[in-house]
């Protein structure tokens, strides 16, 4: 009997209860088996089912550079972001990934990811020009990309206008809409507002649905939570905004609500203190909540954690542990970077690019590993990720 014939009688049902049960590799593998069974792994429905049983199993795509040293100074290779199971970085950090998995970012910068899409970012322009900024939508499990969306013209208009700090991206999914949306914020110093403009996957423009009171954002992606995005910003609507490197007042998040076009302001923690500029602070998503994270007097790492989003109240500390317990002897030149924690909250994972290591603190025995990074890389981005069929066109 033939697979063909043996497969007539296998029902259907069964036939796609089976199928959403398997990786996304072993699927797009099996959909050259036949014609029916090609039809089912594409078809809408499917994607849909398969990626809710996908949910739970998260990934992260790490931006990471090789680490060239010639004697006397550090130089960087080309920029790859790979697929890492969480799960394999507790469980076997010090293992690599296949090649084949490596993609090269050839000057693209990822701007977050969503139901397995990956926003990719990219932009050209020189001084004193106008900048252009475009994004693709890929998937890394199917390996499928979409061709490069409109242009965003952006006119600086004035001396302080940085390319890659002066305008911020964020990337997600409406639930309502049934659209991918990527979100840009930008502020405009001629009419002291800020601009939010949005492109929908598949669609012919950016549009500017909406500006508001001017919170210029310190960091350049966006943080994914509870359906909004979110950048670290300076409150310059404050009334007691002042350009001063010894107080942290002005800083806010500013959140930003595709589905209604709202934003608002979130305050930060009240216990923050010893913070010695702005640069010190950054946010990242962990675990589907917001946190903050900074360096403290030189000699301890800080992390903060918003337990209910939206509530300032529900602030608390994540850990505030020394330097050298983290086997650090001197303050990084670089900041840490949390790059994940694990399923039960306990246990960090943080990232020193200055000597190339991962370092796991576990919040319940207070114990230390130092693990160095594979293949003598630099990790510089984690963005969470699930492996899917979603297709990057247009539906």
């Amino acid at each position: 009997m033939s697979l063909a014939e043996y497969l007539s009688y296998v029902p259907d049902d069964l036939i796609v209860e089976i199928l959403s049960r398997l990786p996304v590799k072993d699927l797009m593998r099996f959909r050259c088996v036949c014609k029916t069974w090609k039809s089912i792994i594409f078809d809408p429905s499917f994607v849909k089912k398969h990626l809710e049983r996908s949910s739970k199993k998260i990934h992260l795509i790490i931006t990471r550079e090789e680490v060239l040293y010639d004697g006397f100074d550090y130089d960087y290779g080309d920029a790859y972001a790979i697929p890492y199971s969480i799960n394999q970085l507790f469980e076997n950090p010090s293992s690599d990934v296949d090649e084949d998995d490596y993609y090269q970012l050839n000057g693209y910068w990822i701007i977050g990811s969503c139901n397995g899409l990956v926003c990719l970012g990219g932009y050209h322009g020189e001084e004193d020009t106008i900048y252009e900024y475009w994004v693709q939508f890929w998937n890394p499990a199917t390996r499928m990309k979409s061709r490069k969306s409109p242009r965003l013209h952006v006119n600086p208009c004035c001396q302080g206008f940085d390319p890659s700090n002066s305008i911020g991206f964020g990337f997600l999914y409406d639930d309502l809409s049934a659209i991918y949306k990527v979100v840009s914020v930008l502020s405009n110093c001629r009419s002291k507002k800020t601009e939010v403009w949005v492109y929908n996957l598949g669609g012919n423009c950016w549009t500017n649905i909406f500006s508001c009171p001017n919170f210029p954002i310190l960091r350049q992606n966006g943080r994914l939570v509870n359906g909004t995005i979110n950048w670290l910003a300076i409150d310059m609507s404050s009334s007691h905004y002042e350009e001063r490197n010894d107080i942290i007042d002005p800083l806010v998040i500013f959140s930003v609500d595709l589905q209604k076009d709202t934003y608002k302001y979130l305050l930060l923690p009240k216990g923050l203190d010893q913070i010695p500029d702005n640069d010190q602070l950054r946010i990242v998503e962990l675990r589907d909540r917001l946190c903050l994270y900074h360096d403290r007097n030189a000699t301890h790492f800080v992390v903060w954690q918003m337990k209910e989003f939206g509530v300032e109240k529900s602030w608390t500390l994540l850990m505030k542990v020394t330097y050298n317990h983290l086997q650090i002897p001197y303050p990084p030149d670089r900041p840490l970077l949390p790059f994940c924690i694990s399923e039960n909250g306990e246990v960090l994972m943080l990232v020193n690019n200055d000597v190339l290591n991962m370092t796991f603190y576990n919040r319940r025995n207070n114990r230390v590993e130092v693990i160095p990074i594979p293949n003598n890389n630099a990790w510089w981005q984690a963005t969470n990720y699930i492996p899917s069929l979603v297709s990057p066109f247009q539906n």
